[in-house]
């Protein structure tokens, strides 16, 4: 049977459609087996959303989420491009304040809305917080830097995923870090954390550029785009003091990504992120 899909790219620059976080969406996942769903995200490379319509509750779209290797649970990226191409496809629109597209998933709905700037936007993840009391030096040595280059709290937010997050003093320090897999992880032992950094630096008051690093087998990568990323640094900004704000986050260039988060943080403490969505392909598997 022939799948279509889209590749669609998360989180774009507002003048580059090959930009941001990509991600491949199947539009009708009927009939397939998770294994199927699996080999199609290998086939893909890519983070890989399989839209199964009638197969949610009261016969709702369900929506599944993979990884190359296995299926993941929430994840910002994936929640907003299956809601952009259930939009598209015209369904599970729903009623509200802001109005929106539900995605359903096995254990939860996830609402997602589109603004009249051409901004798709999610709510952050309930998160908890906590401080990390070591010494400078070790974080120092494990994001590269000199220890005056750390900014303070570091902290570990834990919303979707869990994340050290690590001011620095300049936009030149998060751009020259450089985390090495063997500390990443022997840190992450020793400070009770999953192996997943944030770093990031204001150059305005409006503007922060951040990047993610996580250690997937032993190693370590970087993200060019996270909507969970985003949403810890939201929380953190939110618990050091911040509320009615609105931030760019820029993230991905050094990984030859750039890419564009809006991060809005209410009088309440509450975290959205936001960003573009381009549709830059479609294509068929099977026959």
């Amino acid at each position: 049977m022939a799948r279509n899909f889209r590749i669609l790219n998360i989180f774009t620059l507002p003048d580059q459609d090959y930009s941001g976080n990509p991600l491949c969406v199947f539009e009708d996942g009927r009939g397939l087996s998770e294994d199927d769903m699996l080999a199609l995200a290998g086939q893909m490379g890519m983070e890989t959303i399989v839209l199964v319509p009638e197969a949610g509750k009261d016969g709702s779209t369900l929506a599944r989420f993979f990884q190359p290797h296995r299926e993941t649970g929430f994840a910002g990226s994936a929640s907003i491009g299956a809601a952009y191409v259930l939009r598209q496809l015209g369904g599970d629109s729903v009623e509200g304040t802001r109005g929106g597209i539900t995605v359903h998933r096995r254990a939860e709905d996830i609402t997602v809305w589109h603004d009249q700037d051409d901004l798709w936007w999610i709510d952050g993840r309930p998160s908890t917080v906590r401080p990390i009391n070591t010494e400078t030096r070790f974080l120092a040595g494990l994001v590269g830097r000199k220890i005056g280059a750390l900014g303070s709290p570091v902290m570990a937010v834990k919303g979707s995923r869990e994340a050290v997050v690590i001011p620095l003093k300049t936009v030149q320090d998060v751009h020259d870090a450089n985390l090495d897999a063997r500390l990443l992880h022997q840190y992450a032992l020793l400070l009770n954390t999953e192996p997943t950094v944030y770093v990031f630096a204001k150059s305005d008051d409006h503007t922060i550029e951040g990047r993610m690093f996580y250690g997937p087998s032993g190693g370590v990568l970087e993200v060019p785009a996270t909507a969970s990323g985003t949403g810890n640094l939201g929380t953190y900004l939110a618990t050091n003091g911040d509320s009615g704000v609105r931030y760019t986050v820029n993230q991905g260039s050094e990984v030859g990504r750039p890419s564009v988060m809006e991060l809005t943080i209410g009088q309440d403490g509450k975290v959205s992120v936001g960003g573009r969505v381009r549709q830059v392909a479609t294509g068929v598997v099977g026959s």
